[in-house]
C-alpha cells in the first residue's frame, strides 16, 4: 500500500510540475504577444489599441492564451510576411 502511495504521489508531483511549466508558458507567450503589439508602428494595422486592450485585459483575466493565439494568427503573421 505505501509503495501505491508513493507511486501515485509522484505521478502527481509530475502532473504539477507539467502543469506549472504550460502555465508559465502561456503568461511568457501572452506577455510576448502583448509586447509585439505595443511595440509595431500603428500604420501597419488599424486595430492596434483594441488588440493592446484584449490582450492587457486577457492576461489579468485568464483568457489570454486564447487571445494572443487568435493575435498571433490574425495579426502577427499576416503582418511578418
Amino acid at each position: 500500500m505505501e509503495a501505491f502511495l508513493g507511486i501515485l504521489t509522484l505521478g502527481f508531483a509530475w502532473f504539477w510540475i507539467l502543469v506549472m511549466l504550460l502555465s508559465l508558458c502561456s503568461v511568457a507567450f501572452s506577455i510576448w504577444m502583448l509586447i509585439d503589439c505595443i511595440r509595431r508602428e500603428e500604420s501597419n494595422f488599424k486595430d492596434k489599441t483594441l488588440w493592446t486592450i484584449l490582450l492587457a485585459v486577457g492576461l489579468f483575466l485568464g483568457y489570454s492564451l486564447i487571445i494572443s493565439v487568435v493575435y498571433y494568427f490574425v495579426v502577427k503573421r499576416e503582418l511578418d510576411k
